[in-house]
């Protein structure tokens, strides 16, 4: 959806359950959906990120907000939603994994190269 609205579109309907029936289905359009944001990002000056983005949400309200601050939010609000699937998980009485930043900064550089 922030994709989109980067593109300067205003998508307004939810993702179809009936589109992602199985895990390839889910990991093509995330895959798509990489590629798309990659595109985007690597054609993006200093300027772009002070540019004002207007989209009217799924409630049809009209929203103004400059790119750099948009995508400051995706990060942001991501983190909302990983602590909320932490808490649904240990609510299941799962061990969740942590969402520590730090610690995924630890996890990656020990990664074999």
């Amino acid at each position: 959806m922030w994709l989109r609205r980067w593109r300067g579109e205003s998508p307004r309907a939810i993702l179809d359950p009936a589109e992602f029936a199985d895990v390839e289905s889910v990991r093509s359009r995330l895959a798509e959906v990489a590629r798309e944001r990659a595109q985007l990002l690597a054609g993006l000056t200093d300027a772009d990120l002070e540019r004002v983005v207007a989209y009217v949400n799924a409630k049809g309200e009209e929203w103004r907000y400059p790119l750099g601050r948009m995508m400051q939010h995706v990060v942001n609000h991501s983190t909302y939603h990983r602590g909320q699937v932490v808490t649904m998980l240990r609510q299941l009485g799962a061990d969740a994994p942590s969402t520590d930043l730090l610690l995924y900064d630890d996890a990656l550089a020990a990664r074999p190269s």
